[in-house]
């Protein structure tokens, strides 16, 4: 029987979350340029479609504005063009469903496959939160109300049940770790497309 060490089922989910953020922080030591925000300004804000390209030619994110808040669904891509993440806003506040899947960095058998699936309501996590492994099987459940996790499930790479203890534990890295995904993608649209704005 092969074994997993406890940390194996998070490291792996973090790694990945961790590499599709980074690459959409310029920093300091490299020379890569600013993102060009394109779309249309009323008011001196962003108001209806807004794109933030890292290159001409690589577009990073695109959305909705409305009255300089993000509104509506916005979609993320990796450098290669592959959609990595798409969730919603209602004026600047996570709503509806999230889902995201694995980009480039995971190879190319795996990127673009499902990575995780849920959804807001009024910007805190509602519902059924899903993660998988590369292969599509489960990894997780992590059931919300009221924006606590009320339950929580996980599974092995082969697909078997985690202890309670275990299914927890994974829980509560898993939210951390996405938490930190989306805090990073809302902080990027408003550091480019609000900071533009003014």
């Amino acid at each position: 029987m092969r074994f997993f060490p406890k940390r194996f089922l998070c490291s792996v989910t973090t790694f990945i979350c961790l590499s599709a953020v980074s690459w959409l922080q310029a920093d300091e030591t490299t020379s890569k340029p600013d993102p060009e925000v394109r779309g249309t300004k009323v008011n001196g804000v962003y108001d209806g479609k807004v794109e933030i390209w890292s290159t001409p030619t690589v577009k990073q994110a695109a959305g909705g504005f409305a009255n300089g808040e993000p509104d509506g669904t916005w979609t993320f891509w990796d450098e290669s063009g592959t959609k990595i993440v798409e969730f919603n806003y209602q004026l600047g506040t996570f709503t509806g469903a999230v889902t995201m899947w694995y980009d480039t960095s995971a190879g190319p058998r795996i990127r673009g496959k499902i990575k995780f699936r849920g959804s807001f309501d009024d910007g805190m996590w509602a519902g059924s939160v899903l993660t998988y492994y590369p292969d599509g099987k489960m990894r997780s459940e992590r059931v919300y109300t009221d924006g606590v996790v009320t339950q929580s499930y996980a599974y092995n790479p082969r697909g078997q049940t985690l202890s309670e203890e275990d299914a927890k534990r994974v829980a509560t890295e898993d939210e951390s770790t996405d938490n930190a995904y989306v805090d990073a993608l809302d902080e990027f649209i408003r550091k480019w497309a609000c900071a533009d704005a003014e």
